[in-house]
């Protein structure tokens, strides 16, 4: 079968049907995955071609396309400054990617690998930010900052993503999910080179299906290091423009480092609705880019709990 249009690239699991919440048990899909991608869909063209062996039905996606998109960016100020601010930066990403499921009776497994490049609309991507040494005296000898002013420019970024999903039913009732997906980039050190994994358990009684889940997200090593330098750096003397440009440079790499406990139930109404309840704690390390830390402060070591309550349905 071949299509052409706006496409919606079988990612994850439940990526094709994510907006169809009576699909899955879960109030949420877990964030820490399911945002690793810039996004699910593309205008292009995607071939899908299924056949039959003792081991069930396996089909092969593969697609190539293109399509605009906002990167979402959040500026801290200092403590007592104008508000911090948020810029949606316009992009372009072109790319094609295969994916090779297989269905067994109630059981997926699926492998995906996918190559993305990115550019922006409107000027070049920071490849790096290089650090600065400052004179001495007055300063002291090895001091400086990591200069936003001088970073070596990208034309464009290359992304190459694996992604490995299963859901598998279990003896009981129970259904056991697990989803991986690393993502390397290429052309500029940010936040886009990191992993993301989550695993669920769920079990049906008649109408009810609770579930919990653990999802983990974190950037690459290089990142993580380089933003762990960035908000560390201090100078002798006081100077407010170099302690701006630290927090913007720590803001721009968007990095990753948090995780969340998930636990929830849902109850099927109907044929076609579904109730959910889930409380899910989220923690994060030396820092998420998902929270919007408060004008002085950071999103290091937080601790949040979010309560959702919803109703699904078809018509």
């Amino acid at each position: 079968m071949l299509r052409a249009g706006k496409l919606r690239i079988p990612l994850m699991l439940d990526t094709e049907n994510q907006n169809v919440g009576v699909t899955y048990p879960f109030a949420r899909l877990p964030t820490e995955v399911y945002s690793t991608a810039p996004t699910s869909d593309i205008f292009g063209t995607m071939f899908s071609k299924s056949w039959w062996s003792g081991q069930g039905e396996w089909s092969l996606d593969g697609y190539y396309g293109k399509i605009g998109a906002h990167q979402r960016l959040y500026y801290r100020v200092a403590a007592g400054q104008p508000e911090n601010r948020a810029i949606y930066d316009p992009t372009r990403m072109q790319g094609g990617g295969l994916v090779l499921s297989l269905r067994h009776d109630e059981d997926v497994y699926r492998l995906g690998m996918h190559r993305i490049e990115t550019r922006r609309r409107h000027g070049t991507i920071n490849a790096d930010f290089p650090f600065t040494v400052l004179p001495a005296p007055p300063y002291q000898n090895g001091e400086g900052f990591y200069d936003i002013s001088q970073a070596p420019q990208s034309a464009r970024t290359i992304s190459r993503m694996l992604s490995l999903g299963a859901s598998v039913a279990l003896p009981g009732a129970f259904r056991a999910s697990a989803e991986y997906v690393r993502l390397l980039n290429d052309g500029a050190l940010n936040g886009w080179d990191r992993w993301a994994a989550y695993a669920a358990l769920a079990r049906r009684f008649g109408d009810w299906t609770p579930y919990l889940y653990y999802a983990r997200m974190q950037s690459g090593g290089k990142v993580l290091g380089r933003y762990d330098d960035v908000v560390a750096n201090r100078v002798s003397l006081p100077n407010p423009l170099i302690d701006a440009s630290q927090r913007a440079v720590a803001d721009s790499l968007l990095a990753h480092d948090q995780s969340t406990l998930a636990i929830g139930t849902s109850y099927r109404l109907g044929a076609n609705a579904l109730l959910k309840a889930e409380w899910a704690h989220t923690r994060t390390g030396s820092v998420s880019s998902f929270i919007d830390a408060p004008a002085g402060g950071d999103s290091a070591d937080k601790r949040l709990n979010i309560f959702s309550l919803s109703c699904s349905f078809t018509f």
